[in-house]
């Protein structure tokens, strides 16, 4: 978990970046259930050329 978030609202912004295309989630048939999140290439740009502001 990331200190200062609630689990609503990081699963809410985590929702909305998939959907926006910034990142891809892979869900893992596993018990206990995984999931990983990875930028897409278009978040990988984004974020690069808002490091370079």
């Amino acid at each position: 978990m990331i200190d200062g978030i609630s689990e609503k609202m990081l699963a809410q912004t985590l929702k909305s970046l998939e959907q926006d295309g910034f990142i891809y989630r892979q869900d893992y048939a596993e018990v206990p259930p995984r999931v990983d999140y990875q930028l897409t290439d278009f978040g990988r740009e984004a974020s690069e050329r808002l490091f370079d502001i």
